[in-house]
């Protein structure tokens, strides 16, 4: 066992030697090409967009569109089922697009509360 101390000392040199081999690998992606730079950066982007999921179900996600179903509003459950049926799109940012702030709910911590939830399968 390693005490907190020496778990943070490793996590944040493992991260520190992350980062520099990170930086060289886009140092060579980017190196003596500067007017291709922002076409690679956008396909970049469009690769990690197409291979990582904006949204994930989460157990207290799903919690709460239950609670609200169980009272009869399936309003959450309803977004919840949008944003998953679509998970690599970014969602319009519009102010008054669920999906949207459901997204924006998702970036953050869980809620405290949400530490007690114990999930089981019962199929």
């Amino acid at each position: 066992h390693i005490t907190e101390q020496e778990y943070q000392e490793r996590n944040k040199r493992l991260w520190s030697i992350w980062l520099q081999a990170y930086k060289v690998r886009l140092k060579i992606d980017f190196e003596g090409n500067h007017d291709n730079t922002k076409t690679q950066f956008s396909e970049r982007l469009n690769l990690m967009q197409s291979v990582n999921p904006r949204v994930v179900l989460r157990n207290y996600l799903a919690e709460e569109a239950i609670k609200s179903a169980d009272k009869g509003d399936y309003t959450v459950a309803q977004q919840l089922f949008n944003s998953l049926t679509t998970p690599f799109k970014n969602p319009d940012m519009s102010l008054n697009n669920e999906s949207f702030h459901l997204v924006s709910r998702i970036k953050y911590r869980p809620p405290d509360w949400s530490r007690k939830l114990r999930v089981s399968c019962s199929s």
